[in-house]
């Protein structure tokens, strides 16, 4: 037996020791014998394992046999154990021949001294090395913690760290300080040798804490170009020592997975691009642009490599490409007739599609320029509107998409001009011919690359006041940009045609008189209403031009239809007086109007009679919707007075008749027909005034008043006496010829009575009045005597009759009667000749040269009301000759000038009249408190108003056209 020696501390695990360096189971027979140990000992509470003792061979031979002790302490500091033991075999003991088995006890005592523990790996963690690299990631399986740590990083991505955590060892040991070793590195799948996986290992420990747990910075960088898996072994050391049995070392291993990168060798730009501008697409290559390609790493020197373009600043410069290659060189074709600068920047893209984004090289192209020819354009026409003035036209835009070339430089420094001919078979189509006005047209600011386009260029011109026409424009363009090395600086001649379109014209409508009520069929005359030259264009057969609008007065004429260029129909609005005329033509956004002042006259009231120098005077009042406004004379040249007129059924004519020879410079005896343009003959006229004018229902005329015969066209005459009816060919007589003087005339139906100065009628005794029932001719009872009948009004079935006469079927009746199918009737006394009347409502109205009624004063215009005269209002200063009631207004004409204004006070009369006023009606047919109304200023002094005239086709009032 020897003492033996052990060390404390359980870190060590197991010890096992040689107590017995020598042990023999006896006798040489008995070496296979089985040997134990009886033992005991001391301070047993110091063992963590109680001690087991065993015998064991130490080599091959069997009888080599030792004892040892195997036991683990606890970590409770040094102690001795003292051991008594007995080593016993399994032979025969106690037997006559003295054997034995047991040997005699011996005594031998395990020391256990104080050892250093050596520092123990807890954990790894990645850790921020610093900026810009990366945290390594590191990955434990959980579910197997035999399993090492994995370390994930990437390649040449830059130095990285990992914490590792620690313990080291025992208690007692945390002052003491340790130290990291890169022990070895084993590639476990890669093309790249472990033993140069990293450039630098550098531990960060910090100093000792007492802590029991440390952590610890460890910073590793890899080699550039290596990737791959490897095993990582570590070895922790402590400054405690190794002796009685201590360790101060541990190794721990971790696997480093290092992802590929993908590389790129490093190059350099040797040279900029040069080049010439082309003016054909002409592929082009440069070699050399790049080089000083580096080396590629083992496992990538057979990966393709290719090119690409990160960024243009002028795409626009290049038709195809560039596109440069693994070798340097670069391949592109430029624009034709295209020049400038152009930076580029590119850089390396592996087969993977990776990019290289370490590093990249801007290269410069540089395109000469040589002068390209400018460029623009022009629409196939150009259209206006001829002018009825002088006008300078611009036309904007005219010339468009004006470029001096194709080059930045040129669009930012050239101008552009135009040299303008052209050619027309119009004379005299322009008073300043057309040029192209090329001032302040350089390019507007805009981006490098961006393509700009020149400011539309400004056509001006000056076309001739009524002129239109075609005319085919030249425009070259030139730029100034000189033509060395062979430029040019004229471009290809630009063809447009230049269209001024002629305004319609209105020359005339027919009809030009009208009913108020609308509804006439229009014919308007004049030019360039629908033709290939007017309108731009053809339509198809059978096919009518559209877009015309026709307004009579501003308002719309309906149902327009174009005959042909110079003539188109229309129906008539509602109106009142002289209209202006007006066609609009509309095609695309080109509109052009023409007008006719007064072209179609509304027919509501028409008036006749006598300027005070003596002619004649035909007029339309008033001409326009106000009531003051003035007349429309027409200028129909009277030589003398108008004493009638009567408007035909469709207001489109009026016969007129009077006391003058001429009209429109036609001479037409008495009685003429005119429709707004022109003066017609009836027949060759009468040899005598006309006083009345009445239509039958047939449609023939009837002239009344002091003649003896009519003149027929074919030079011929016929006798008639004081009445002729026309019946639209020639005149007749009426039976016979009827003898005396006829003033006036009225139509019932088919009753046409005549007055006059008569006795009798184609034999028949008729005094003062006569009727022609369209068979023979009758009297009305016995007629009238004293004096001659001006004037008849017909009412239901009573006659009214004014004059100078002052019996009445052989009673008294002071110029004025009335007949009623059996008996006249005295209407009261009036103090003066009555020389018109008129059925206005329920009244019946006189008009002439008296002042009193009886007894009350009625100044020249009474009204017949409840069996009595009464005055109309304060009347007016002088005679009235004409009385034609209109809607709701009654119209008085004659030789007076002032009318009273009931309410300004009596004595206030109101200005010159010009002989014409009217008085109205309430809301409720009863007269309204405002007894006269001026009418009309003719433009001349009248000596009096002998004739009022209605529209046959008399409506209520339009609620737009103020009649009443």
């Amino acid at each position: 037996l020897t003492d033996i020696y052990g060390g404390q501390d359980n870190v060590l695990g197991v010890q096992q020791l040689v107590f017995a360096p020598m042990v023999s189971p006896g006798a040489p027979h008995e070496t296979l014998q089985n040997l134990t140990w009886r033992f005991s000992y001391t301070n047993p509470n110091q063992f963590d394992m109680a001690p087991v003792l065993t015998t064991r061979h130490l080599g091959s031979n069997p009888s080599d046999l030792v004892g040892m002790i195997t036991f683990t302490t606890k970590q409770s500091g040094a102690f001795e154990s003292e051991f008594r033991v007995v080593l016993v075999d399994d032979g025969r003991t106690g037997t006559p021949d003295g054997s034995n088995n047991t040997s005699p006890m011996g005594v031998f005592k395990l020391t256990v001294l104080i050892n250093n523990n050596p520092p123990n790996f807890i954990s790894i963690t990645g850790l921020s090395a610093r900026a810009p690299y990366p945290v390594p990631e590191v990955i434990y399986d959980q579910d197997n913690t035999a399993v090492l740590p994995i370390v994930h990083t990437t390649e040449d991505q830059g130095p990285f760290s990992v914490q590792v955590a620690f313990n080291k060892g025992h208690a007692r040991e945390q002052t003491q300080r340790v130290s990291f070793e890169l022990v070895r590195v084993e590639a476990v799948h890669s093309l790249f040798s472990g033993d140069r996986l990293f450039q630098h290992f550098t531990p960060v420990i910090p100093l000792p804490s007492g802590i029991v747990v440390s952590p610890a910075e460890l910073s590793f960088e890899t080699t550039p170009g290596y990737n791959g898996r490897f095993m990582v072994t570590v070895a922790i050391s402590d400054d405690g020592g190794k002796a009685n049995f201590g360790n101060n070392r541990t190794e721990f291993s971790f696997e480093l997975a290092v992802k590929a990168r993908d590389s790129f060798p490093a190059y350099v730009l040797l040279h900029p691009v040069k080049a010439v501008e082309t003016h054909v697409a002409r592929q082009m290559v440069v070699d050399g642009v790049l080089g000083n390609f580096s080396a590629m790493p083992d496992d990538e020197i057979m990966r393709p490599l290719s090119f690409v373009i990160l960024s243009n600043d002028a795409p626009w410069l290049f038709l195809q490409g560039p596109v440069f290659a693994r070798d340097g060189s670069v391949t592109f074709t430029l624009v034709p007739a295209r020049s400038g600068a152009a930076l580029l920047t590119v850089a390396l893209v592996n087969d993977l599609g990776t990019l290289d984004d370490r590093r990249s090289v801007s290269v410069a192209f540089h395109v000469a320029q040589i002068n390209s020819p400018p460029t623009a354009r022009v629409p196939h026409m150009l259209a206006i509107v001829e002018q009825q003035v002088h006008v300078d036209q611009n036309l904007t835009g005219a010339v468009y998409d004006v470029l001096p070339g194709p080059y930045l430089d040129e669009w930012d420094s050239q101008k552009v001009s135009f040299v303008v001919s052209f050619v027309t078979s119009t004379m005299s189509l322009f008073v300043s011919e057309p040029y192209v006005d090329s001032s302040d047209t350089l390019a507007p600011p805009h981006e490098v690359g961006d393509m700009p386009k020149l400011p539309p260029h400004v056509l001006r011109f000056s076309a001739s006041p009524y002129a239109h026409g075609v005319a085919e424009l030249s425009l070259v363009p030139y730029d100034d940009g000189g033509v060395l090395l062979g430029g040019l600086d004229r471009g290809t001649t630009l063809i447009t045609t230049l269209k001024i379109y002629p305004r319609p014209r209105v020359h005339s409508v027919h009809p030009r008189l009208g009913r108020v009520s609308g509804g006439s069929l229009l014919t308007v005359r004049g030019d360039f209403f629908g033709s290939a030259y007017s309108r731009g264009y053809l339509v198809g057969a059978g096919t009518k031009y559209g877009n015309v609008s026709v307004l009579i007065g501003g308002l719309e004429c309906e149902h327009v239809l174009v005959q042909s260029d110079s003539e188109l129909h229309c129906t008539a609005p509602t109106g009142r007086g002289c209209a202006d005329v007006s066609v609009t033509i509309l095609d695309g956004s080109l509109t052009r109007t023409g007008y006719l002042p007064c072209g179609f006259v509304y027919t509501e009231m028409l008036f006749g009679g006598v300027y005070q120098q003596g002619t004649g005077v035909l007029a339309l009042g008033p001409r326009d919707a106000v009531p003051g406004g003035a007349s429309l004379v027409f200028d129909l040249e009277l030589s003398k007075s108008v004493l009638a007129m009567h408007m035909v059924r469709d207001a489109s004519q009026v016969m007129v008749g009077g006391s003058f020879l001429s009209a429109g410079g036609v001479r037409v005896n008495h009685v003429a027909l005119y429709d707004g343009h022109l003066v017609h003959k009836l027949g060759n006229g009468v040899d005598g005034s006309v006083h009345a004018l009445v239509e039958l229902p047939g449609g023939d005329m009837v002239a009344a008043g002091v003649f003896t015969k009519a003149f027929l066209s074919n030079g011929g005459s016929v006798r008639t006496g004081g009445l002729a009816r026309w019946d639209g060919v020639r005149w007749s007589a009426v039976q016979c010829a009827v003898s005396g003087s006829l003033f006036s005339a009225a139509v019932n139906g088919s009753m046409l009575y005549v007055g006059g100065r008569i006795i009798e009628t184609c034999g028949i005794p008729t005094r003062g009045i006569a009727l022609w029932d369209s068979h023979r001719w009758r009297a009305l009872g016995s007629g009238l005597a004293g004096g001659v009948v001006h004037a008849i009004a017909l009412h239901h079935d009573f006659v009214y009759v004014g004059g100078s006469f002052v019996e009445a079927g052989g009673q008294p009746a002071s110029r004025v009667a009335r007949w009623d199918g059996a008996d006249w009737h005295s209407l009261g006394a009036l103090n003066g000749d009555v020389h018109s009347l008129a059925v206005f409502g329920e009244y019946v109205f006189a008009g002439g040269d008296f002042t009193k009624a009886g007894s009350q004063p009625c100044n020249y215009i009474a009204r017949f009301y409840s069996g009595d005269w009464v005055q109309v209002g304060p009347g007016v200063n002088g005679p009235v000759l004409s009385l034609q009631p209109i809607h709701q207004c009654l119209y008085v004409g004659g030789s007076f000038s002032q009318v009273l204004n009931s309410s300004a006070g009596v004595g206030t009369y109101f200005p010159d009249t010009s002989r014409l006023v009217r008085w109205c009606l309430g809301d409720q047919g009863m007269p309204g408190e405002h007894v006269f109304e001026p009418v009309h200023g003719a433009g001349q002094k009248l000596g009096s108003i002998r004739a009022i005239a209605a529209s046959p086709t008399q409506g209520l009032c339009s609620a737009t056209i103020a009649v009443c």
